[in-house]
């Protein structure tokens, strides 16, 4: 069965999607990043307009700071 990924927001370098309950973290050529799980799917997200920390909402809110390795 394929993957189903939803994108949530988008900015020049970085792609927030999810596949089902779990958030990711995309940046083109390299590995995903996991930014957490959910009850549920979330349902929102935004990247600083800096792309220096972004935030996923849905059952719960994560706030994920961008360090040296993304």
């Amino acid at each position: 069965m394929p993957s189903l990924r939803i994108d949530l927001a988008t900015s020049a370098n970085f792609r927030i999607s999810h596949e089902y309950e779990t958030a990711l973290l995309v940046r083109e050529n390299h590995l995903d990043v996991a930014i957490g799980d959910f009850y549920g799917d979330p349902s929102v997200a935004i990247i600083d307009a800096d792309e220096r920390w972004c935030a996923v909402g849905g059952c719960g809110l994560i706030v994920y700071f961008f360090g040296e390795s993304v």
